[in-house]
């Protein structure tokens, strides 16, 4: 329904007011009117003592309802912003069909695996260079079939 102005809208109530009055006083339709005689009754009988309205009582269960409801929604709404905002741990399926772990498996030397992860270094393989590095020019011992299978674990690992 579209809206009409304020002047415009009495006006039609008018209209439709006047048509249906004529149409009534046209049939005859009016309805008999009814006499009655109104008694005149005391003000104390009608007013109260007190100016007052009667109180109800408060419905306690209504409100225990309205908290434990507001208590549930605080500890749900709580638990799903800890639950996303935890830190995850994503395994990536690594196939063997990735470069890098086809040559680290191809690597026989430390230093040939030191100048692989050295090309390949996202950030997180620096750990395993720097032990690489230590045991060719420092005085560490270096399990190389031991640091490969971390090293493969790791890439692995997405975080």
């Amino acid at each position: 329904m579209k809206k009409i102005p304020g002047r415009r809208m009495i006006f039609l109530m008018l209209v439709v007011c006047s048509i249906s009055y004529a149409s009534l006083q046209r049939d005859g339709n009016f309805t008999e009117s009814v006499e009655a005689e109104l008694a005149k009754i005391p003000k104390s009988q009608v007013l109260d003592e007190k100016n007052s309205l009667p109180t109800e009582a408060v419905e306690w269960e209504r409100y225990t309802e309205i908290f434990w409801g507001g208590i549930l929604f605080v500890a749900g709404f709580a638990a799903g912003k800890i639950w996303l905002a935890r830190p995850r741990r994503r395994r990536r399926i690594v196939s063997t069909s990735d470069p890098l772990i086809i040559r680290l498996g191809t690597a026989e030397d430390p230093k040939a695996l030191l100048q692989l992860l050295i090309a390949h270094d996202e950030g997180r393989l620096t750990p395993y260079i720097e032990r690489i590095e230590e045991a060719l020019y420092g005085e560490a011992s270096l399990d190389l079939e031991w640091i490969k299978s971390q090293i493969i674990e790791e890439l692995s690992n997405v975080s």
